[in-house]
């Protein structure tokens, strides 16, 4: 299984490849994100990396109380292994995203965050 600074380090770099200026360890409201990425028009998503299933709903906590403070997409990032203990409804219902990193690097999405923008 990843570690969880792999999955930071990795998800960080697919972000500045499409542009973003990422920040790590943000702090929004009363929870701090592992990362934010930031667009020139000021939008921003909130990413909370976590590794199993055990912090699943920490991490949709944080990033429901993310997307309460206003950040615009909100995106869960686990390992590709971890993917069939996740109930997607949830992250459906809320428009967050969930992204998975293989144990190679390979990112894909396995729900695509909604924009409040």
């Amino acid at each position: 299984m990843p570690t969880h600074q792999f999955l930071v380090n990795r998800v960080r770099r697919y972000f500045e490849l499409k542009g973003f200026r990422v920040e790590e360890g943000f702090k929004v409201g009363n929870v701090i994100l592992d990362l934010i990425a930031f667009r020139r028009d000021s939008f921003k998503v909130g990413i909370e990396v976590e590794r199993g299933h055990g912090g699943i709903a920490h991490g949709f906590w944080q990033l429901a109380t993310a997307k309460a403070h206003g950040i615009e997409e909100t995106i869960l990032v686990i390992p590709a292994k971890a993917l069939e203990k996740v109930d997607l409804k949830p992250f459906e219902v809320y428009g967050m995203g969930v992204l998975t990193v293989s144990g190679y690097g390979t990112i894909s999405y396995a729900f695509k965050p909604r924009s409040m923008a």
